[in-house]
């Protein structure tokens, strides 16, 4: 997992929660504060919070002529258009934008208060 509580505005409880679903999975697990490209390895998968660190993993990636989804594996933070087709998608965990979107409307114009938490999916891609 890349994630750094100094660059990210996304709350610091995902790092414990990640862990947890590893360890339960069996999964090993590290954190990694400062993603530096020595440490993107072959038969690896990265959960990247933000986009400049997904950046930073494909770039690297391509330099060391590592194909995502087969050499490395990549699971980002929130879709977006783009993740849809960069590098034959990226695969995502992520709210429905589109609802909550509404329902922010609905809160405008109605006033009326929002006390639902929204489903969160993965969208499985090329990247894992």
């Amino acid at each position: 997992m890349v994630y750094s509580e100094k660059s990210t505005p996304h709350p610091a409880e995902v790092v414990p929660t990640v862990r947890s679903f590893c360890k339960k999975h069996k999964i090993q697990f590290k954190n990694i504060e400062e993603l530096k490209e020595l440490e993107i390895k072959n038969g690896q998968a990265y959960f990247v919070i933000r986009d400049a660190d997904l950046v930073q993993v494909i770039k690297t990636c391509r330099a060391k002529h590592f194909e995502l989804g087969k050499d490395v594996g990549v699971i980002s933070y929130n879709d977006t258009p783009m993740k849809q087709i960069v590098g034959g998608g990226i695969t995502v965990i992520s709210i429905d934008f589109e609802l909550m979107g509404k329902q922010a409307a609905g809160f405008v114009k109605n006033k009326q208060k929002i006390g639902e938490v929204l489903t969160t999916s993965l969208i499985l891609r090329d990247s894992l």
